[in-house]
Formats: structure tokens, sequence, C-alpha cells
């Protein structure tokens, strides 16, 4: 069985007109950030990131 890909999972603030959105990405190898969703709320945006890192992925807050 292979070991998981130890990936970076990022949550930062993104500034909106209507409010803050919490934004879910994944660092790639060379330090490229991709996407993975917005959320309203900065607890799911991070319960989200701790359920993908499960297994040896690393999760950073940012504010």
């Amino acid at each position: 069985m292979k070991k998981p890909i130890p990936y970076t999972y990022v949550v930062a603030r993104r500034r909106r007109r209507t409010g803050n959105r919490w934004c879910l990405a994944v660092m790639l190898p060379g330090g490229l950030a991709s996407t993975l969703d917005t959320f309203a709320s900065r607890k799911r945006a991070i319960s989200t990131a701790k359920l993908l890192a499960y297994g040896g992925g690393h999760v950073e807050v940012r504010p």
C-alpha cells in the first residue's frame, strides 16, 4: 500500500464586498496553490482541511 502524499492544505481569508469568505487550497510542488473550495465560515474550512489532511497532510491557517 502506498503512503499518502504529504500535501499542505492552506485556509486563508478572501475578502469580498459582501463579507469574508474562507478559501481552502492545496499547495502543489513548486509553491503553486490550487483552490479547492470556498466556505462562509472559518470553522468549516478548517474542519474540511483537517479531514483531507488525515494520514500525512499538514494544515496551515493564514489570517
